[in-house]
């Protein structure tokens, strides 16, 4: 057993120096996907960080669209917690909007589509998952916007029929949905 070692404030420059922590030879100090990331960004980033290497994503639980964006975004904004964060925080600030345009599209008024984009911005949900790397918010997103698309595709069916509008419509909404 080795004995605490007990230093002022000023002096405490290292954790192994912190009176609290008595095991210095197991601290580990070097920065890794393990160290830098939270909750099961550890698997999402690894598969970023194995795209980055043309490897097989050890991680392929959901659809590999997310991933792919992710990995094209830290090569913009570089491979750190903030750089695969970034786009998750994009698509999770857009999830109000689509949901506001999701209810102008089933024929509420301005105001009511404003109190529904609004309660999507509060959501506290949204939020945490636009601040952390999981692929949830991602399928979130395709999942509003192909509704949007496929609300517009019902709305050309029930006044015009069978269209070729109808049926770009329902062709974008089985993309986006091939997309979440």
């Amino acid at each position: 057993i080795e004995p605490i070692q007990v230093c002022r404030k000023a002096e405490c420059t290292a954790p192994s120096q912190h009176p609290l922590f008595d095991e210095p030879r197991i601290w580990n100090n070097e920065k890794s996907y393990y160290t830098g990331t939270f909750f099961d960004e550890v698997y999402y980033a690894r598969s970023v960080a194995e795209l980055d290497r043309g490897l097989f994503p050890y991680e392929n639980t959901h659809p590999p669209l997310g991933k792919t964006l992710a990995y094209w975004v830290t090569k913009v904004f570089g491979f750190h917690p903030l750089g695969w964060r970034t786009l998750n925080a994009l698509m999770g600030a857009l999830i109000p909007l689509g949901i506001f345009f999701l209810s102008r599209e089933l024929g509420f008024s301005l105001f009511a589509s404003s109190i529904a984009g609004t309660l999507s911005y509060l959501d506290c949900a949204r939020v945490a998952l636009s601040r952390i790397f999981t692929i949830d918010i991602q399928v979130t997103l395709w999942i509003v916007l192909a509704s949007i698309s496929l609300v517009s595709f019902l709305r050309i069916y029930l006044a015009e029929g069978l269209s070729r509008k109808g049926i770009v419509r329902c062709l974008l909404t089985s993309i986006l949905l091939g997309l979440a």
